[in-house]
């Protein structure tokens, strides 16, 4: 699984969705230069937050590996309640839960509402985080000989 990827598609997906030109949906770009507050615009930015190993699984397998995975949607815009010209940090709350609860990723589950918080206001700029979560199931190679692989080959039975 490759976060970069993820991001990209979620970001067209959503865009696709909410089909609104005054409302920019980006994955979260390369450079700090790039990430620009609202000018004129309203924004929403994927970013990958997240990843955590699966608590109820105890893998120490060398392939697969559950975890939980967390998408941070951080909004961007002048106004709070909206306006004639802008649909605001709460509008676009409803619109990015409307579109992402139940949202699959490959390999992973639908994705389930974690949580909105405020970030900061910057200027005239409120910025605010709209959180989800998926289990994914990875796919990690490792190079490390102490693998129960090699533990294994160290036991012996007796056979009565």
């Amino acid at each position: 699984m490759h976060f970069g990827n993820l991001e990209t598609e979620i970001a067209s997906f959503l865009s696709g969705k909410i089909n609104n030109p005054k409302v920019e949906v980006n994955p979260i770009p390369e450079l700090e230069v790039d990430f620009e507050k609202v000018f004129g615009k309203e924004t929403i930015i994927v970013a990958f937050s997240d990843e955590e190993p699966d608590a109820n699984m105890k893998s120490t397998s060398i392939v697969l590996q559950n975890t939980i995975v967390t998408f941070a949607f951080l909004i961007q815009s002048i106004s709070l309640r909206g306006s004639s010209e802008n649909l605001g940090v709460y509008a676009l709350l409803g619109l990015i839960k409307k579109y992402m609860i139940g949202y699959t990723v490959n390999s992973g589950t639908a994705f389930s509402y974690a949580g909105f918080k405020m970030q900061e206001k910057a200027g005239n700029v409120f910025q605010y985080a709209v959180y989800f979560k998926t289990k994914m199931l990875s796919m990690q190679e490792t190079d490390n000989d102490n693998t129960t692989g090699a533990n294994l080959q160290e036991v012996t039975y007796h056979q009565t």
